[in-house]
């Protein structure tokens, strides 16, 4: 079955509030904009964020499938960060707040983008990285993993790794994930000299009803 795409180019966007400069190099180059999505996509109910050093083994609408697993009241899943707690890193290195035992991986996210804007998402990114940017690690991962560890109510624990064929590659966070039905996809991937103008390119694929977005940015370093 072949699908049709379409393709909306936004710019990078940070909160008034603060450096831009230091929300686009906390952790990797612009890896935190994927904190203020249900800003940027204000018309966007739910959307898959993956990393770009994930490998998809199986059907994306597996994964899609655990939004329908989520009661009214949850507005992420996503997996462990460890299962083991002899080898977890949240539970052995973090001075900072995590979600439960071990923490979670932010690198495959399910995000209902309307929920999070009801609970206020992005009112809680902002104050969390002025208390915690001194003992933060993994930048935008840890902010999420402190928002659930006082919220654990609006997270859900999937097990995308083992149950539904995911293979997380690296761990190097450059860049927001592809998420698309097409294997060789085209997509832009400009960058820019001034940072200030770096793109992010996002594409919708309207699938038996539901919207599975794309976003891709480019590596600046």
């Amino acid at each position: 079955m072949n699908y049709s795409f379409v393709f909306d180019v936004l710019p990078i966007t940070f909160p008034l509030q603060g450096n831009p400069e230091e929300w686009r190099r906390l952790f990797k180059p612009c890896a935190s904009q994927r904190l203020f999505l249900p800003v940027v996509l204000a018309d966007v109910d739910s959307l898959l964020y993956v990393d770009t050093d994930t490998l998809f083994l199986g059907p994306l609408e597996d994964v899609w499938h655990h939004f329908e697993l989520m009661n009214s009241s949850q507005i992420a899943a996503l997996t462990p960060e460890h299962e083991d707690p002899n080898t977890g890193w949240y539970n052995r290195f973090a001075r900072h707040p995590y979600y439960g035992k071990l923490g979670v991986n932010s690198g495959v996210m399910l995000m209902n983008l309307t929920r999070m804007r009801l609970f206020s998402w992005t009112d809680y990114v902002v104050p969390i990285y002025k208390e915690y940017k001194l003992t933060m690690t993994w930048g935008d991962q840890d902010i999420i993993n402190i928002i659930f560890h006082f919220h654990p109510e609006i997270v859900t624990l999937t097990h995308h790794h083992l149950s539904l064929g995911i293979v997380t590659l690296t761990h190097h966070h450059l860049s927001l994930g592809i998420v698309t039905t097409d294997p060789s996809p085209s997509l832009s991937r400009d960058c820019h000299q001034d940072l200030h103008r770096i793109q992010v390119s996002v594409a919708g694929a309207v699938i038996d009803e539901r919207t599975f977005i794309t976003v891709a940015e480019c590596n600046c370093i």
